[in-house]
């Protein structure tokens, strides 16, 4: 059994095209996935920044109210 398919050239260099733009559009959402990896990685480095500051500052106020005779 043979498998082959004929096209007309305008329509094979347009599926040429046409894949070619969905390379190029794959490519800008790769970047953008990994641009917004990028972001969340320094998010959850300031959450956690974030976090610790207030752990400490809850601890500091604990020690303030310990130090006044309040608990």
């Amino acid at each position: 059994m043979d498998n082959q398919i004929f096209v007309k050239i305008e329509e094979y260099n347009e599926v040429l095209d046409i894949v070619k733009v969905i390379k190029e559009k794959i490519v800008r959402a790769q970047e953008t996935i990994s641009k917004i990896s990028e972001l969340k990685a320094e998010e959850d480095k300031e959450l956690e920044i974030w976090s610790k500051n207030l752990e400490t500052t809850t601890s500091n106020v604990a020690e303030i109210e310990k130090a006044l005779g309040q608990k």
